[in-house]
């Protein structure tokens, strides 16, 4: 029987990993902070300046702790925003969360984060699913690369170089391989 091993992170209620979704909520309620403000006008207009005298902003005009901002435009009547008080909430969460796992330095994160190494992969990359399409490919690998995909469960042909991301996919797409899409090639 051939092993067949699903490495599909956990995912999220809209589709995506639970972490990246997890995430991409904390960046949400930043932003969403931060677009309110200038949409809602806290933001002082060419010409306009902080009101050093609105209150909760101790004379610099800058946020209170309730998150409010006032600000003044030269000529026009004060405008405050005062974010919902769960978003405010989430912010000072993500900050404590932030900061209280942020290392000083790189042997901080070392001892922080210490990488585990497995001392063998636990599975037979070479009794994969279809390996025998790869093998009969023109993008077949020699001896040499399907020892180290053997050995490491992968590998990086510099035997086989493309000129751009578009022709290496297209290679793989005329043999009907399985394609795997990096973030670098759709930002390339």
């Amino acid at each position: 029987m051939t092993p067949r091993f699903d490495l599909r992170p956990k995912l999220g209620p809209l589709g995506f990993p639970a972490c990246i979704e997890d995430l991409f909520r904390k960046v949400l309620v930043t932003a969403t902070i931060a677009c309110c403000g200038i949409a809602c006008g806290s933001t002082p207009a060419p010409g306009g300046t902080p009101n050093p005298d609105a209150a909760g902003t101790g004379g610099k005009g800058a946020s209170a702790p309730d998150g409010s901002t006032t600000f003044v435009d030269d000529g026009a009547s004060p405008v405050s925003l005062t974010p919902p008080a769960g978003v405010v909430a989430d912010l000072a969460e993500t900050r404590a969360q932030l900061s209280s796992s942020a290392p000083d330095g790189a042997d901080a994160f070392l001892a922080t984060w210490k990488p585990a190494y497995a001392a063998s992969l636990g599975y037979d990359p070479l009794q994969a699913v279809n390996i025998t399409t790869l093998q009969a490919s023109a993008s077949k690998l020699n001896a040499a690369e399907t020892a180290k995909l053997g050995a490491n469960g992968f590998v990086i042909s510099a035997r086989q170089t493309f000129p751009t991301f578009f022709n290496g996919y297209e290679s793989i797409y005329a043999d009907h391989l399985p394609v795997f899409i990096s973030a670098d090639s759709i930002l390339h």
